[in-house]
């Protein structure tokens, strides 16, 4: 596998019935604060703050997570 210039994509096998949607994506940000706002402007939704990263639903309510990067 080569390392480029574009994002990572990891695939995990989950168990069946978990989760809500099929892809669910961890976006590593360099300010979560920022990008946080940004996705509530464009319609997403805060599920759940931690320390280290914010979950959200997209306005389909496909999840997504803000990560520190």
């Amino acid at each position: 596998m080569v390392d480029g210039p574009g994002p990572t994509l990891c695939f995990h096998q989950m168990e069946r019935g978990r989760g809500q949607g099929r892809i669910h994506l961890d976006i590593a940000v360099a300010d979560r604060l920022t990008e946080r706002s940004r996705a509530i402007e464009m319609g997403a939704t805060v599920i759940r703050e931690a320390d280290s990263y914010t979950v959200m639903a997209d306005p389909e309510g496909n999840n997504f997570c803000l990560v520190d990067r």
